[in-house]
């Protein structure tokens, strides 16, 4: 089956997701006709499908988190579908694109293509995605780290300096310092780098990297996502703080994850290691990017890979703070 065009204005799913998660505001055009639209709002939780074109029939979407609505704009008919809830926004980006599809390509009345994607609407939110090994591993490193500073007894405060899955650009965010933990099942300390803000050190602030390398556990021993969350929610004495972390884990929607998965033991290939990232670090950052200032803002982001091998210093109890 014919797909739709991808030119330099159509956005992947990945590529979207990147684009969200840079927070500022942005739209997609789909210029074959009839000519459709999708726009993002990061901040404000908005996600937009146009469809510039008339519809002769008037029906209402039963779904709670979706509205849809005929307007004009730009002096134009419009059908707007519009979507409010952040958690949906990829799940539902793949819906618009399957409207678009049919609108454009199989040549369907926007009535006829948006009925039958919505009837199987359900069944596109619901149906699992394979969860990728770097999100599972990236998420065990993370909660690892967080084991060992509670079982060095360095305080709770560590849970409300971790923003791994917030907006934030670094892992953990303290008075003093930025830390990045990245985590390796590959048996050098080669890391993923997913963005071009992400070894960029805040003004007047060390931004640390956090390498941790880990196999698979073929016997008892080893940690699981699940056997972590589980000590740390024991470590933490105050309720307060075992709430927050809960609320934490559920941002990386762990309760979606198969049983496989977060029951999976990982043990450590070697020692964690802290390197400082300072000019002498192998990363690219805007900065350092060898392009005239006027091209600058057409590149969207990049992601790259270091080899971090002999640099820095195994981690010990004072390295965080």
């Amino acid at each position: 089956m014919k797909k739709i065009q991808k030119d330099e204005i159509y956005l992947t799913v990945n590529n979207f997701l990147l684009r969200f998660n840079n927070n500022v505001p942005f739209k997609i055009p789909f210029n074959s006709l009839p000519k459709c639209e999708v726009s993002c709002e990061p901040q404000v939780g908005v996600l937009e499908l146009r469809i510039f074109a008339k519809i002769q029939k008037h029906f209402k979407l039963q779904k709670k988190e979706i509205s849809f609505k005929i307007e004009n704009t730009g002096n134009r008919p419009c059908i707007l579908i519009q979507l409010q809830k952040k958690d949906l926004f990829e799940e539902f980006y793949r819906v618009c694109l399957q409207i678009i599809e049919q609108v454009q390509i199989q040549r369907k009345s926007p009535f006829k293509a948006i009925t039958s994607v919505f009837l199987r609407y359900e069944e596109l939110l619901k149906a699992k995605k394979e969860i990728p090994e770097e999100k599972v591993i990236g998420l065990w490193g993370e909660l690892y780290f967080i084991h060992q500073m509670l079982s060095w007894k360095r305080g709770e405060n560590i849970i409300h300096n971790w923003f791994g899955h917030s907006n934030e650009e670094h892992d953990f965010v303290t008075k003093k310092n930025d830390y990045e933990v990245k985590t390796t099942r590959s048996e050098r300390r080669i890391h993923t780098i997913a963005s071009l803000s992400q070894l960029y050190p805040k003004p007047k602030r060390k931004l640390f990297l956090i390498s941790i390398q880990i196999t698979n556990s073929l016997q008892e021993e080893g940690e699981s996502i699940i056997s972590l969350i589980d000590k740390i929610n024991k470590k933490l004495k105050n309720p307060k703080t075992n709430e927050i972390f809960s609320g934490k884990i559920k941002s990386f929607s762990v309760d979606k994850m198969n049983a496989e998965i977060v029951d999976k033991k990982f043990i450590l290939r070697s020692n964690i290691c802290i390197a400082l990232v300072d000019s002498g670090f192998p990363k690219i950052t805007f900065k350092n990017l060898k392009v005239k200032s006027s091209a600058k803002n057409r590149i969207i982001d990049c992601t790259y890979k270091i080899n971090v091998e002999n640099l820095g210093s195994d981690l010990v109890k004072n390295s965080y703070e």
